[in-house]
């Protein structure tokens, strides 16, 4: 579809398979002003190994741990209706992580190898089958 703005930004059709468009990421933008128990591309994020930048409420910590940087917006911006938007100086934090991550290389691949940890330790198959069949044991009876 033709556009005349953002000719940066390009419109990929779905798929079912998300490892190409992570091998061309640099880091996941996941900003939330909803109390959210954890965005699903969190997780991929960290399974490709690619930081996220997200704020810190609801479960986003827990799902990128170290594996991402987590932004505070005022507590304004998490309540109901939900619809007042970052400040420019909010806004601003959040270029600056941006920038940071493009800027300085070495912080860059330890973050993103913290993610590729916490996506094989975190979010991973084995890992989640661990916890299934631990949280299953005391269901199972054996005969």
């Amino acid at each position: 579809q033709e556009r005349d703005a953002l000719s940066n930004v390009v419109v990929t059709p779905n798929t079912d398979d998300m490892r190409p468009v992570y091998a061309k990421a640099r880091l996941l933008l996941a900003p939330s002003l909803w109390w959210e128990s954890g965005a699903r591309v969190l997780a991929e994020a960290m399974l490709n190994g690619v930081p996220a930048i997200c704020t810190d409420r609801g479960g986003m910590p827990e799902m990128v741990q170290d594996g991402g940087i987590l932004l505070h917006l005022a507590d304004k911006h998490h309540e109901p209706p939900y619809t007042l938007l970052p400040t420019e100086p909010e806004v601003a934090q959040l270029g600056e992580c941006v920038l940071s991550l493009y800027d300085d290389q070495r912080r860059y691949e330890n973050l993103a190898e913290c993610a590729r940890r916490v996506g094989r330790d975190r979010h991973g198959l084995a890992a989640n089958t661990e916890r299934l069949v631990k949280a299953l044991q005391g269901l199972l009876v054996l005969h």
